[in-house]
C-alpha cells in the first residue's frame, strides 16, 4: 500500500512502480494518511517519509521532529505503530537523533 495526499506524487509512484516491474503488488491510495491508517487492519512494515518543509531543513543546525515540520513526526510515527512494529522512518540528516531515540522504541529505522 501507497498513501498519499499528492496526486502528483501518486502518479510519480505509480509510474516508479511501472519501471521496476512492481506495479502489480501495490496498492496506491490517494489520501490523508491519519485517515486511511485507522481502516487498515496491518502490515508488514511501513515506509514513511514526511514533507520536511523543503530545503530549507538545512538551516537548522539540528532538525526537530516534532515542531519543525508541518505534520507532528511523533504523531506519525505512533498512528503508523498501530499498524506495525516494523517502521523505516525516512527523515533528514541532520535529525536530532537524541531525540529519536528517546521517542521510539528499537523497531524504528531511520534511512537519513
Amino acid at each position: 500500500i501507497a498513501i498519499d495526499i499528492d496526486p502528483v506524487k501518486v502518479a510519480c509512484a505509480k509510474r516508479n512502480a511501472e519501471i521496476y516491474g512492481v506495479a502489480e503488488r501495490i496498492e496506491f491510495i490517494l489520501g490523508d494518511f491519519f485517515h486511511i491508517v485507522p481502516t487498515l487492519k496491518c502490515a508488514d512494515v511501513i515506509f514513511m517519509s514526511p514533507p520536511w518543509g523543503g530545503p530549507m531543513y538545512l538551516d537548522s543546525k539540528v532538525f526537530d521532529l516534532q515542531t519543525m515540520i508541518s505534520l507532528d513526526g511523533f504523531k506519525i510515527y505512533q498512528t503508523a505503530r498501530e499498524i506495525t512494529e516494523n517502521i523505516a522512518y525516512y527523515v533528514p540528516r541532520n535529525v536530532d537523533i537524541q531525540q529519536v531515540s528517546h521517542c521510539y522504541c528499537y523497531s524504528l529505522v531511520l534511512i537519513s
